[in-house]
């Protein structure tokens, strides 16, 4: 007599077993890589608002200041903080390095609105390779003047005003923007 062999394979059950184990492990890295991805962000957000009250203290110590974001050709984005012991409405301001760079992970894009001046126009600046953004700090408050200038890759003038928001954000839709309150100088981040 010939034996047969038992070739039943998997059962049903172990398979849902095996397919439920890896629907587990599957959403614990996503959720993990989704809360790596905004805290990337938020960290991105808190030290370009820790650099804004710097830039403050600095202006209220020194006489001026102002923060500079530069797009980087890798994505990326730098802060600096120039200062200057007086201010002349001409070219003829001494600037001197006061702190920074700063590095903003190239995988999150940086943009910043201005409220042009005069208008209640807003105007997006992408703060990408080459493109510059001065942001200049009354003397007495610290608050945010309209003498924020936004530059092309070019040299060229984008547009000349009051900073209102910059946003972080990056490819997987998180996002996290800080609220600049012109006349305090006051720096939230938006809920």
């Amino acid at each position: 007599m010939k034996k047969v062999k038992d070739n039943r394979g998997v059962s049903l059950i172990e398979l849902i077993v095996v397919v439920a184990i890896m629907m587990i492990l599957l959403s614990t890295a996503v959720l993990s890589f989704s809360l790596i991805s905004k805290r990337k962000v938020t960290n991105a957000a808190s030290s370009t608002k820790s650099m804004i009250k710097l830039a403050q203290t600095y202006s209220k110590n020194k006489g001026f200041c102002k923060m500079t974001m530069e797009g980087l050709s890798d994505g990326g984005s730098e802060m600096y903080i120039w200062t200057s012991d007086y201010y002349n409405k001409g070219d003829n301001t001494k600037w001197t390095y006061g702190n920074g760079p700063e590095t903003i992970n190239k995988k999150i894009s940086t943009k910043v609105e201005i409220q042009k001046k005069g208008t209640n126009t807003i105007e997006d600046v992408s703060i990408s390779s080459g493109v510059k953004v001065d942001i200049v700090f009354d003397r007495k408050t610290g608050g945010f003047t309209e003498e924020c200038k936004a530059y092309a890759a070019d040299g060229s003038l984008i547009v000349e005003g009051t900073p209102v928001k910059i946003i972080f954000s990056n490819d997987v839709d998180k996002k996290c923007t800080l609220i600049l309150s012109k006349n305090t100088g006051l720096v939230t981040f938006e809920k």
